[in-house]
């Protein structure tokens, strides 16, 4: 796998994330069936279709409509890359633009030719103090 290819692979997520209907479904085909998610908005661990799907109905219903990436860093090695870096995702609610600031890291993993999502991390930045 070269650079482009996860830059590609986290293309894809984002368009599954803002594309209109099957949504949910078309993120968790991104993923391996036994995929570990550690979600921006919950504490569980997702870590089986059933927690994955439910976390995404629930963040598919925020409404987002943009992902700006703030940054990444993309490492490979063998069948397994990684993509880590900061992004923001920008909703409306009740007349105002919210954009939610997040890190998050993307661990894929060749699945017979196929690179999937086998862990997701992503949590709210901390505030500054």
């Amino acid at each position: 796998m070269a650079i482009y290819e996860v830059e590609q692979c986290y293309q894809n997520w984002i368009k599954a994330l803002l594309q209109e209907g099957n949504k949910v479904e078309a993120l968790l085909a991104l993923y391996k069936e036994d995929a570990v998610l550690l979600p921006t908005l919950s504490g569980k661990i997702c870590c089986n279709k059933a927690d994955k799907q439910a976390y995404f109905e629930h963040f598919s219903n925020l409404g987002i409509y943009q992902v700006h990436t703030q940054a990444q860093h993309i490492s490979i090695s063998g069948n397994i890359a990684v993509n880590a870096g900061h992004y923001s995702f920008v909703r409306e609610d009740q007349g105002q633009t919210i954009e939610t600031f997040a890190r998050y890291s993307f661990v894929y993993e060749n699945n017979e030719g196929n690179w999937l999502i086998s862990h997701h991390h992503s949590s709210l930045v901390p505030q500054k103090t």
